[in-house]
């Protein structure tokens, strides 16, 4: 009985350890600076309005920590927290105001990110992002 329960154990810590590994690396993948291509599958350009950037801090994430990223358009910037869960599918950001919101993270690849937003009123909205 004494070698089930230990052994329940051992791959609980495994299986809760791949989980956070996956979202750690989701973490790393998104250190730097990221510009917005498209929204909705329309081009936007530099100067655009709608043009930003997203620049993820390279911190290590712990199972209830938030991260920095700061969110910069052609008025200004603004810096957030945010983590990764659901085993780097899910980013969760924290406004000022202290309200989160969840984002799917649809691709997150070395160079290309995108990001399915729900915004209400027009359902999952598609950013896609370039790494700079």
């Amino acid at each position: 009985m004494k070698n089930f329960f230990l052994g329940g154990l051992v791959i609980l810590l495994l299986a809760t350890s791949v989980a956070c590994n996956k979202d750690q690396r989701a973490v790393r993948r998104l250190s730097g600076e990221w510009k917005v291509v498209s929204a909705a599958g329309f081009t936007i350009s530099e100067s655009s309005e709608d043009f930003h950037t997203l620049k993820f801090s390279n911190c290590r994430l712990r199972s209830e920590e938030f991260c920095d990223v700061t969110i910069a358009d052609n008025e200004g910037s603004e810096t957030i927290r945010y983590k990764v869960t659901d085993d780097g599918e899910t980013l969760v950001y924290k406004d000022n105001d202290g309200e989160t919101q969840s984002i799917e993270i649809v691709t997150l690849e070395r160079s290309r990110l995108q990001l399915r937003m729900q915004i209400p009123l027009l359902g999952g909205i598609l950013f896609e992002y370039q790494k700079k």
